[in-house]
């Protein structure tokens, strides 16, 4: 249905076998774990190949090798797509951001420059409450 049946079986499966064991991907998704729930999202995400795309908290649920594979796909696809990720998982996403901003009120309000501090040591700096 998301890919207008533009990909063969043999295809979906060449991606989905990155996320996914084939035994698993033959259950109903009503059954599927957070982060097999995730997985499924981002089976879509790579086989729609969009020029831009906003992902919120996509680390969540996702095991190591997920996270690891994840990883290698946003630095390869970034190279000719806007990719936007919000999250805290501040380790994952500082190695491969290029650009770090604020938002409010569903606007851009400022550029970070957080190559200093790091992500977490950005975030602790300006925005973590203190005592």
């Amino acid at each position: 249905i998301f890919t207008k049946f533009k990909y063969s079986k043999e295809e979906i499966d060449a991606v989905a076998i990155r996320y996914l064991p084939s035994s698993r991907l033959k259950k109903k998704i009503s059954i599927y774990s957070l982060g097999e729930g995730k997985k499924i999202s981002l089976i879509i995400w790579e086989l729609l190949t969009p020029k831009l795309s906003m992902m919120d908290e996509i680390t969540n649920g996702l095991d190591y090798q997920a996270l690891a594979d994840l990883k290698k796909v946003l630095s390869e696809a970034k190279t000719d797509k806007i990719i936007l990720l919000t999250g805290h998982d501040f380790s994952f996403y500082e190695d491969i951001i290029d650009n770090l901003y604020v938002l409010s009120d569903y606007k851009i309000i400022q550029e970070m420059k957080w190559k200093d501090y790091g992500v977490k040591g950005t975030y602790e700096k300006y925005f973590a409450p203190r005592n």
